[in-house]
C-alpha cells in the first residue's frame, strides 16, 4: 500500500502511460486551487496547440482516500484515463470572457456553505444569504454531459468593470433563462432509482413502486434542468411559492445538496425532527463538495420570505465525508486557461 505522497507522486507517470498514444504530448498539470467546500490537490490535462482546451479536475486526495479503502491503484487510474478521453473533444469559445455584453448574459449563480468556504470566499464576489453565499459563474457549456463553468473571481470583477451588485442582478436573470427551475413531487422521483427486479416484484405482489400521496403531504424536489447548482433555485420565490400553493401551507425547505433541496408541508415535521435528518444525511450520504447547509429554512407564503429557523449550530458541514466515494455524476468541467 502506497503512502499519500508515494501515491500523488505515481498518479501522472502511470495516467501518462494509461492514456491512448493521442495524449502522448499532453502536460499533466498538478496544484492546488479552492473548489466548494475544501481545497484540493488536483490534477488536468492540458493537450498541445488546444486553445479552447477543458478538462476534469480531479481531487487527488479523494483518488487517494478511495485507493486507501480499496487498495486498487490501477481502478483510479482505469476510470481517471476513461474520464480524460471522454472529454477531449470539449471545446469552449474563450471569446466569450473578453465580450462583457455577452458574458452578461452568462453569468450564473451558486449557492455554498458560508462557514465552510472562507478561503474561497475571500477571493470571489459573493453575498451572504442566512449561512450561505451566493457566488457568481459564467456558464460557459451546458449539455446532457454536464456544464461547463468559470468561477468569477474578485481579478476579473475588476477587469469586466462590474460590482457585486451588477452580478447579482445579471444572474437573477440569466440563472433563471439558462437553467430554468424543475419542481417535481418525490414520488416521481424515486421510481425511477428502483431496479427492475424489484419493480418486477412488485407487480407480482400486486403493489405499487410508490405509495401515493395527496399533494400536501408530498415532500417536493427543487432543482434546475441540469442538476447541477440546482440549489439556487431556493432564492426565486416564486419557485417556492408555487410549492407553497401546492401544499396549501407555509413549506419548510431542506437544503439536501448544493444542487437541489426539498420542499416539506410545515405542519408535517417539527423543524428538530428535519434537522436532524439533515445533519444525519449530510455526515452519511452527501458526498462533501455536494453538501450546502445543516440547517432548515422557512418559507412564509403570505410574506414570501425564507428565513433559518433551525438552532444554527453545526454550521461548518465539512465533517463526517465517505472517504470511499468518488463522485462519477454529471461531470462540471473548468476550463484550463482560466481557473486559479
Amino acid at each position: 500500500m502506497m503512502d499519500r505522497d508515494t501515491f500523488m507522486a505515481a498518479v501522472p507517470k502511470a495516467l501518462k502511460e494509461r492514456l491512448p498514444n493521442e495524449f502522448a504530448n499532453c502536460k499533466i498539470k498538478q496544484g492546488e486551487y479552492y473548489k466548494t467546500n475544501r481545497k484540493v490537490n488536483a490534477l488536468s490535462i492540458e493537450m498541445p496547440g488546444k486553445e479552447n482546451n477543458a478538462s476534469p479536475n480531479f481531487n487527488l486526495d479523494d483518488e487517494y482516500k478511495y485507493y486507501e479503502n480499496t487498495g486498487d491503484f490501477n481502478s483510479c487510474i482505469d476510470r481517471m484515463a476513461r474520464i480524460i478521453v471522454q472529454s477531449k473533444d470539449k471545446n469552449f469559445d474563450l471569446s466569450l470572457m473578453n465580450d462583457v455584453e455577452r458574458l452578461k448574459e452568462n453569468i450564473i449563480m451558486q449557492l455554498i456553505n458560508t462557514d465552510s468556504n472562507k478561503e474561497l470566499l475571500n477571493v470571489a464576489p459573493h453575498r451572504e444569504i442566512n449561512d450561505c453565499s451566493v457566488v457568481y459563474r459564467v456558464l460557459m457549456q451546458n449539455t446532457k454531459d454536464g456544464i461547463a463553468t468559470v468561477l468569477i473571481d474578485n481579478n476579473m470583477l475588476k477587469a469586466f468593470d462590474m460590482t457585486e451588485s451588477d452580478l447579482f442582478a445579471h444572474a437573477q436573470e440569466s440563472t433563471k433563462k439558462l437553467l430554468p427551475p424543475v419542481i417535481k413531487p418525490i414520488s416521481e422521483v424515486l421510481p425511477m432509482c428502483i431496479p427492475d427486479e424489484m419493480r418486477e416484484m412488485f407487480q407480482e405482489m400486486g403493489m405499487p413502486e410508490m405509495p401515493m400521496f395527496q399533494p400536501e403531504e408530498e415532500l417536493y424536489i427543487l432543482t434546475n434542468t441540469s442538476g447541477v447548482h440546482g440549489a439556487a433555485q431556493m432564492l426565486y420565490a416564486d419557485n417556492l411559492q408555487q410549492v407553497a400553493d401546492k401544499v396549501g401551507n407555509d413549506i419548510y425547505v431542506l437544503p439536501s445538496s448544493v444542487h437541489e433541496v426539498l420542499c416539506v408541508n410545515k405542519d408535517k415535521m417539527s423543524v428538530e425532527e428535519l434537522q436532524d435528518m439533515v445533519r444525519e444525511v449530510n455526515a452519511t450520504i452527501v458526498d462533501l463538495a455536494d453538501r450546502l447547509s445543516n440547517q432548515v429554512y422557512l418559507y412564509d407564503r403570505t410574506e414570501r420570505t425564507l428565513t433559518m429557523v433551525s438552532d444554527g449550530k453545526n454550521r461548518d458541514i465539512r465533517d463526517g465525508i465517505d472517504a470511499s466515494k468518488v463522485a462519477e455524476k454529471n461531470m462540471e468541467y473548468e476550463v484550463n486557461s482560466l481557473i486559479r
